[in-house]
């Protein structure tokens, strides 16, 4: 509750005081918060949705939502030019806040995005045991873990997985670096970081993700490299400079299943073998559900029972 109090405080006292009367249990769950123009705000918990009331999110109007944005924005569009370009922005405890409206052109690409008509905030969890039960699996017959990808369509718990398995890896010994280049994987702030990642992980933030990953191979001598959601061919040179260094690999891609991961950005290092597992997840029958994970000795996709 922490973490979604020091949420509450980027709103307005008003908005804050209707979200606030929200119950706690729901809050406890709550894996997204909707706002569009001319509707009620929802709340999804658990799969489900919920209706807030009140005078201001009883039916959302532009104002509000331009208000909101700039109040994430700390009202300075100058600052956060990339959230902007890219139609999400980082929030404090690692929540993201996703948007769309009218984009702005400039030099035949979207530089950014006014009139505001929808918001998503996604909320960040901390599950410290996410990955125990599947953490047998990650590891050949003599106990090593090596290169692990992990794959699922947006908003199925690739994150907190990625967080728990980062924890498990430092407490285990390994030196570990994470590239965070929005914040969202340490949830990191003033006060400090919002998630426990481990005694023996380092944290960049601030910079693109193939930028943190060549400084940190060059200052802190990992043992383990992690970072979220690979995007970029420039982000795959990155993580080819890791391996060739000796370092294993721990990230996360938007991906379905195998076709989906072979036609995208990692699809030729994948072919090459370079990971040990994939684990893919879904949000059936509930987010972070293992679906299935793909083992370099098998060379298919193992369901999980």
């Amino acid at each position: 509750m922490d973490n979604i109090r020091e949420f509450l405080q980027q709103f307005s006292p008003s908005v804050s005081k209707e979200l606030e009367r929200i119950p706690r249990g729901l809050w406890r769950d709550a894996e997204e918060l909707r706002l569009r123009v001319g509707y009620p705000a929802l709340l999804v918990c658990g799969g489900k949705e919920y209706t807030v009331s009140g005078q201001a999110l009883g039916k959302i109007d532009q104002n509000l939502l331009n208000n909101i944005i700039n109040r994430f924005l700390n009202y300075s569009d100058y600052a956060h030019p990339q959230e902007l370009r890219s139609g999400f922005i980082a929030l404090p405890g690692g929540h993201r806040a996703g948007f769309c409206g009218q984009a702005v052109i400039h030099q035949g690409s979207v530089a950014t995005i006014r009139e505001v008509t929808s918001i998503n905030v996604r909320f960040a969890k901390e599950v410290p045991q996410a990955g125990r039960l599947l953490w047998p699996q990650l590891l050949d017959a003599y106990g090593r873990f090596g290169h692990t990808l992990i794959a699922s369509p947006p908003g199925c718990g690739k994150t907190t997985l990625l967080r728990s398995l980062i924890r498990m890896l430092s407490d285990q010994g390994y030196n570990v670096s994470v590239c965070d280049e929005r914040n969202e994987i340490s949830g990191a702030g003033l006060g400090g970081f919002a998630f426990d990642l481990g005694r023996r992980t380092d944290v960049m933030t601030g910079c693109s993700k193939e930028e943190g990953m060549t400084m940190m191979l060059r200052s802190m001598g990992p043992q383990v490299i992690c970072t979220d959601e690979v995007g970029t061919e420039e982000e795959v040179r990155a993580l080819r400079r890791a391996v060739s260094a000796g370092v294993i690999l721990l990230t996360t891609i938007h991906a379905g299943d195998l076709k989906d991961l072979s036609m995208g950005p990692l699809g030729k290092i994948i072919g090459e073998g370079t990971f040990f597992r994939i684990v893919f997840l879904s949000d059936r029958p509930s987010r972070g559900t293992v679906t299935g994970i793909w083992k370099r000795e098998a060379m298919e996709v193992e369901p999980c029972r």
